[in-house]
Order: C-alpha cells, then sequence, then structure tokens
C-alpha cells in the first residue's frame, strides 16, 4: 500500500480538529474488514425475584415509579436469554439497520394465578396496551438522540388473544405473521455506531397506564401441582418482559479459518 493510501485510510490522520473520523474514510475502513450479521438484544423483567438483576423490577409498582428504564446499559446478573450485552460500549463497529421492542407476557391461566389479573386483563394490556404508552429514545453516547417515538411503532406484530371456556379463560398474546428479530423500525439509512461508543435506549412511561400500575399489586406466581400425586404445588413466578433488539452488520478484523486464505 503505497504511503498516501495508507495516510488516506488512517482515522488519526484523517481527523479533523474536533478528533471526528470523516463519513467517506470510515466507510473505506470497514471495506477492508469482515461484515458479520448481528443482532443485540437486551431485555427488562418485571415479576417476583426479578429486581435482583440490575434495572429489573419485582413489582409494577417499581416498575411504573422508575424515572426511566433502559436498554443496552451493560445488564449485570441476567442469563443469556435475555441479553446478549454484557458491557455499556460496543466491542465492534457495527452499520444498525433496524431496532424492534418485543412485549413479551407470560401465558393466562387462570386456574394457576395466585393473583387473578395475571389470568386474564394483565397479559392484554401489557401486550396491546403499555406499547402506546411507552415513549422510547434510542440515545448516542448519552447526547444525542437519534430516534423518539412510541414502542408501538417498533412491536413485531399485533397481539391476539385465544380464550379456552368461559369458566376458567386462557389467555394467550401472539404476533400475527409469526415473530422475527428483524421485524421492527427499519433505518432508511445505517446509522453507523463506532467501536467502544455507547448506544442506549430509555423507555418512560405516561398516563394512565403508569398511574393504572402504580395502584396494582402484582405481578403473581403460577401454582402449579408438582405432577407426582403428592398434592405439593410449585409455585412459578410470572415475569413480563420487554425485549429490544438492534441488528446489522457488525466490522470485525478477519479471524478463524476466513482469515488464512
Amino acid at each position: 500500500m503505497h504511503h498516501g493510501q495508507a495516510d488516506r485510510l488512517d482515522p488519526e490522520a484523517q481527523a479533523d480538529h474536533r478528533g471526528i473520523v470523516p463519513m467517506d474514510i470510515a466507510r473505506e475502513i470497514r471495506k477492508v474488514r469482515i461484515a458479520e450479521e448481528w443482532i443485540r438484544y437486551d431485555s427488562i423483567c418485571v415479576g417476583q425475584g426479578a429486581g435482583r438483576v440490575s434495572g429489573w423490577f419485582d413489582t409494577w409498582q417499581d416498575f411504573a415509579a422508575a424515572d426511566s428504564i433502559r436498554w443496552f446499559g451493560g445488564r449485570q446478573g441476567a442469563g443469556k436469554a435475555f441479553t446478549n450485552q454484557s458491557a455499556e460500549r460496543n466491542d465492534f463497529a457495527q452499520d444498525i439497520r433496524y431496532y424492534k421492542c418485543e412485549f413479551i407476557a407470560p401465558v393466562g391461566l387462570s386456574s394457576l394465578e395466585s393473583d387473578g389479573n395475571d389470568g386474564f386483563t394483565l397479559p392484554l394490556i401489557f401486550s396491546q396496551l403499555l406499547p402506546t404508552m411507552l415513549h422510547m429514545s434510542v440515545v448516542m453516547s448519552d447526547t444525542d438522540e437519534i430516534l423518539s417515538f412510541p414502542a408501538s411503532e417498533m412491536t413485531p406484530g399485533t397481539p391476539g388473544i385465544e380464550i379456552d371456556g368461559a369458566g376458567s379463560p386462557t389467555v394467550l398474546t401472539k404476533t400475527s405473521g409469526g415473530n422475527n428479530a428483524r421485524n421492527g423500525f427499519f433505518w432508511p439509512e445505517p446509522v453507523m455506531v463506532a467501536a467502544k461508543s455507547r448506544m442506549t435506549f430509555e423507555g418512560r412511561l405516561d398516563r394512565p397506564i403508569r398511574d393504572m400500575l402504580l395502584a396494582l399489586a402484582g405481578p403473581g406466581n403460577k401454582d402449579m401441582a408438582k405432577g407426582d400425586g403428592s398434592g405439593d404445588i410449585v409455585v412459578f413466578p410470572n415475569w413480563y418482559q420487554i425485549k429490544m433488539y438492534c441488528g446489522g452488520p457488525r466490522v470485525v478484523q478477519p479471524r478463524g479459518a476466513r482469515s488464512s486464505a
């Protein structure tokens, strides 16, 4: 590579007086690396015992009283089913093509619920009404808000309801057309997120959903028979989840088998 071309690809050589790499140079740097499709996801949960994880909530009152709800802030203590984000800052540069917000309510089984609201009303309210009253912001480096609208604009589909038996209703929340991590809000042009930068999602509840949740007890548990004839009960907590996704190619150095060519 000629010296002039090396300088042209060197971020330090091309940075302006504020230390910002011009956009065309950033694009060229990406071209000499490997683009891997990558989906980042993070969840918040509301339910008994969830509060042991950072940023999660044990009760509806705790959830509704929070000044803001944050995703991609370095979740500590959650399992891989809930998040693959282990730190506040991105390890790799990534071109974000889409965002998605998914509201996951537990199946309501009225005959098993310790809190009757979990058996019928709350799964529907959580999946259908809450997204319209939860304002979402996407913020870069704690300063630049690049997206601002209700969470309902980022959801993958329309939740539905099925009721099994008038005396013992069962509520199933589902999305039309099936679930897909790539459903949601798409950018006209990908958002170029630099390595070691921070992109966070912030949610804020609005009235009247905040007032209603502040007044409610719960979530409760499902009291399930152990199934061995002993009559013993297994307690299973109802966790309500809001899971955020963002996806697009991340930029990495050639590695593994691909780097031996």
